[in-house]
């Protein structure tokens, strides 16, 4: 490592990152069992000073701001260029393990511009890194603020942008749209009802690619976190929070509908392809105890907010999605204004 070290220091940046990349490559191919911890070491030591440049000694000083974009750029090539390498998924952790807030800060940049060049490589590294996440984890949850903020708050109208992700990476898709449904809880109050626009977008993934939402459990079988419960929230939760909140999306009924019935037709997808209990009856709880605590009357809103749960709670039970009883939520249910639908399914169950 001395002499290799050594070696680097006598380069500059960009050049210095990429062979420090290269370096970092063929420890990762060198099949030396041995050499385990000290190998991770090197390898640790060479990604902090020389790829991200936050080690205290030589190179000390941060990257300037056009330097971190020459980085985004070399680490999107790098990526695009070992995709093939069966090991190309462990180099992507290693350079990105850890909580150190810079390099989070470097993944975040990195997977909003992936979304905008629409570089797969990289877009599939961060949606297997994300199913390795809890969804409502910091790191989750600042990478997918940090697309929000870039397509829909700093440059309004290019949230379109991340419409082509679910084709490029569906994995990546899934993950988002769970990551997004942690971020707009939509408890019924403005700030948690999600931009009209990243509705649309996910109502149409949802919509027209029925195993999408399903992705993730497909991918790793012991995985039960979907998108499913945030956006069953959603869509129940939709005609309350607008009846509250009269300056948020007023038009979006339609929408809601659509993603609503998107929601059904995954379900009856899953159990086509054989999946089961991805959707815990914890989800039906909160979604009920949220009913409770902002519906206001048992007028057309509350009974709208009741049918579309009742519908996805029966259609979870009869294909199987459903982990657990409909018995459990007889209490709850007693709480709230009669709702045929819903009595019809608590009966049967």
């Amino acid at each position: 490592m001395g002499d290799l070290r050594q070696r680097l220091l006598r380069l500059n940046f960009p050049d210095a990152t990429n062979q420090a990349l290269y370096h970092i490559t063929q420890y990762f191919n060198t099949k030396d069992q041995d050499a385990g911890p000290e190998k991770e070491k090197i390898i640790q030591e060479l990604i902090t000073e020389f790829v991200f440049y936050q080690s205290s000694g030589y190179y000390s000083k941060k990257l300037s701001a056009i330097q971190e974009l020459q980085l985004l750029e070399i680490l999107c090539r790098y990526h695009e260029q070992h995709v093939k390498n069966p090991l190309h998924q462990e180099i992507f952790n290693a350079i990105f393990c850890g909580n150190e807030t810079y390099r989070l800060s470097i993944l975040n940049k990195l997977c909003s511009m992936a979304v905008g060049v629409r570089c797969v490589s990289v877009l599939r590294c961060t949606a297997a890194w994300m199913q390795a996440q809890e969804p409502s984890s910091y790191r989750v949850s600042q990478l997918a603020s940090t697309i929000m903020e870039d397509y829909c708050h700093l440059v309004p109208g290019t949230l379109s942008s991340v419409q082509d992700a679910a084709d490029a990476c569906p994995l990546f898709a899934c993950n988002l749209i769970t990551a997004l449904t942690n971020m707009y809880q939509m408890t019924g109050e403005q700030d948690t009802f999600p931009p009209a626009q990243l509705v649309e977008i996910v109502t149409e993934w949802v919509f027209t690619k029925q195993s999408l939402c399903l992705t993730s459990a497909i991918a790793t079988p012991k995985h039960n976190t979907t998108p499913l419960p945030g956006l069953i929230r959603w869509c129940v939760m939709e005609p309350i929070t607008q009846a509250n909140n009269k300056d948020v999306a007023e038009n979006s009924q339609n929408t809601f509908s659509k993603l609503h019935l998107g929601l059904l037709q995954t379900m009856l997808h899953g159990q086509e392809i054989g999946m089961r209990k991805v959707i815990s009856m914890e989800c039906f709880v909160q979604i009920i105890n949220a009913v409770a605590e902002k519906a206001c009357g048992d007028g057309d809103i509350v009974q709208t907010a009741l049918n579309r749960l009742g519908q996805a709670l029966q259609v979870s039970k009869a294909t199987g999605l459903l982990s657990g009883s409909i018995s459990e939520l007889a209490g709850l249910i007693k709480k709230h204004p009669s709702n045929r639908l819903l009595d019809i399914v608590m009966k049967i169950s």
